[in-house]
């Protein structure tokens, strides 16, 4: 867990992605939790990063980016400029929210049945 830890939060990179997409007034409170509570306050907003709903995604989505670009120098040494990753995240988050809202309310839950 550690390792997961130093590579989404900790690192140096990583809290450069972090400074770049945090409004500068929580940027203490963000890096101060362990990881469990630091993941379920960002993707339940509990820091009041933004006032906006859409944290939570752009939370969810620099973390799995910033794995992607872990794995990509670890496995072919690429690497890709601050403001290329902070562009890539933005983009991603800003085409799931998109879908997402697109199908807001229009999805009916299934009723539970037995399959026999």
């Amino acid at each position: 867990m550690e390792d997961g830890l130093n590579a989404v939060m900790d690192r140096v990179d990583s809290k450069r992605i972090w400074l770049a997409l945090l409004p500068k007034h929580t940027s203490h409170t963000f890096f101060a939790l362990d990881l469990c509570a630091w993941i379920v306050c960002n993707m339940k907003n509990h820091l009041k990063i933004t006032n906006e709903k859409d944290w939570p995604v752009l939370f969810g989505v620099t973390i799995w980016r910033m794995w992607y670009w872990h794995n990509q120098f670890v496995h072919t040494h690429k690497t890709s400029s601050l403001s290329n990753i902070i562009m890539d995240v933005k983009n991603r988050s800003e085409e799931l929210i998109v879908v997402y809202k697109s199908f807001d309310g229009q999805r009916t839950p299934k009723t539970e049945q037995w399959i026999y």
